[in-house]
């Protein structure tokens, strides 16, 4: 009679302990799912574009946050490519001369930012750069990009430190760090 009762209560602990190993593997599951909504929730996404149009300085290049949540904005990098030589910068002032932009001061509209500054997801959009239109220097920023002589790009992260970089001529791409 004791073997018995033994065995029951052997069979029960082993239910109760599969029922709280089967509610542990379900809630770590629900709050991988949570997080996985939460970082989805708030990605975002750069869209370098070329833009022709509008009043004054309006032909360049802007950036837009078509996605759901901030950019934090991490490094610009302008390239330019020339006869198999590339060369890379920061500033905006190595392709002036290419564009023949003599007076940037006159000539041109530049975005001012610091690294970490973020780009709301939906509101805002950032002129990187703006030439007047129909002007020598605004047909050959459009050859320039046309061509594929000028690259830009941005990298950014998300609020939960995922980096991306976006690129004016390739389009988005996920990258560990900037």
């Amino acid at each position: 009679m004791n073997c018995k009762h033994e065995e029951k209560a052997d069979s029960t602990s082993k239910i109760a302990l599969f029922v709280s190993v089967l509610a542990f593997i379900t809630s770590t599951y629900l709050s991988y799912m949570a997080y996985e909504h939460s970082r989805l929730s708030v990605s975002p996404y750069l869209d370098i574009s070329y833009f022709f149009g509008g009043k004054g300085l309006n032909s360049g290049i802007r950036v837009d946050n078509p996605g759901l949540g901030p950019a934090i904005i991490q490094t610009l990098k302008i390239e330019w490519k020339e006869n198999g030589e590339t060369e890379k910068s920061d500033d905006w002032s190595l392709i002036y001369p290419k564009l023949g932009i003599t007076n940037p001061n006159r000539q041109v509209a530049i975005s001012t930012f610091k690294s970490g500054n973020a780009l709301k997801s939906g509101r805002e959009t950032l002129t990187l750069l703006g030439v007047e239109i129909n002007t020598s220097e605004s047909f050959a920023l459009e050859q320039a990009i046309k061509n594929g002589s000028l690259e830009v790009s941005l990298c950014y992260r998300s609020l939960y430190n995922e980096y991306k970089i976006s690129t004016l001529q390739k389009g988005v791409k996920n990258v560990k760090r900037c």
